[in-house]
């Protein structure tokens, strides 16, 4: 494990429209998991890692701050809030500012995707410093990835791309991020806080893409790449880790998952 100062922001944005639908009003980061709401189990899990980190970061909806503060008062967390969701790199933005000044890299993950395993994580980090990369993502080999990772000829990353915000062509089988994503802390200064100032419309309110919103993995991977610095996955991960909180199934789906790796204990 490298000796490097880490720091992690967890996003806990959206309405949860999908679990609405379902007469659940409950934010989705807050839902039970085997008694014990997801975002908890994210931030136990990262605190039992090899991986010590300075400051955890959980990015929530502005008027969602107080119910934050509550669910984590036994946790030495930071809550920030993101007054209007405008995408996963919004968000990110947020946090920058609540960042320790010595921190190197930095941890991007989900309050609503406890399955991404330590493993992983760590696995990922070794590769990142290891390489002098700006941006990594630890990835998982699935058919019809939601958002791929592409590579030329020679494997190197050439761009992510997601099918559902930008349209972009589906796969059969490929490479995905699995909802975790390494970024140093060099790069997010350098690289995405500039991107979120040119692509601000501020006629619009809006970033100037597709869908107004400012991505977080798929628009670094470009701007880095963009920019010269390196930028890899790691294949390390199941397929498994990608599950997040969308519906109640979800949750019964996350929960078998939970109880057979305490089983494998």
């Amino acid at each position: 494990m490298p000796n490097s100062k880490c720091s992690a922001i967890l996003l806990c944005g959206g309405k949860g429209s999908r679990l609405a639908s379902q007469g659940i009003d409950t934010h989705k980061p807050l839902m039970p998991l085997l008694g014990k709401p997801s975002l908890l189990c994210v931030i136990d899990q990262l605190s039992d890692s090899e991986i010590d980190f300075a400051s955890i970061i959980i990015v929530v909806p502005t008027e969602r701050i107080e119910q934050y503060k509550d669910a984590t008062s036994d946790y030495d967390v930071i809550i920030v809030g993101q007054s209007t969701a405008l995408g996963t790199g919004d968000a990110v933005i947020q946090a920058i500012g609540s960042i320790p000044v010595d921190t190197e890299h930095v941890y991007v993950s989900f309050g609503t995707q406890p399955l991404v395993r330590n493993v992983s994580i760590s696995l990922s980090l070794d590769h990142h410093v290891a390489n002098n990369l700006a941006f990594t993502l630890p990835t998982t080999m699935v058919k019809n990835p939601y958002a791929p990772l592409v590579r030329d000829e020679n494997g190197v990353v050439c761009d992510s791309v997601e099918t559902h915000l930008e349209g972009s062509k589906k796969l059969e089988f490929g490479e995905a991020n699995v909802g975790g994503y390494w970024a140093s802390m060099q790069a997010l200064k350098d690289v995405l806080y500039p991107m979120s100032s040119t692509r601000w419309n501020a006629k619009s309110s809006c970033y100037d893409t597709a869908s107004g919103e400012l991505g977080y993995p798929n628009e670094m991977v470009r701007a880095c790449l963009a920019a010269g610095l390196g930028v890899d996955g790691l294949p390390c991960s199941e397929p498994e880790e990608m599950m997040g909180i969308k519906t109640l199934q979800h949750i019964g789906e996350i929960e078998e998952v939970l109880i057979r790796r305490q089983s494998q204990n």
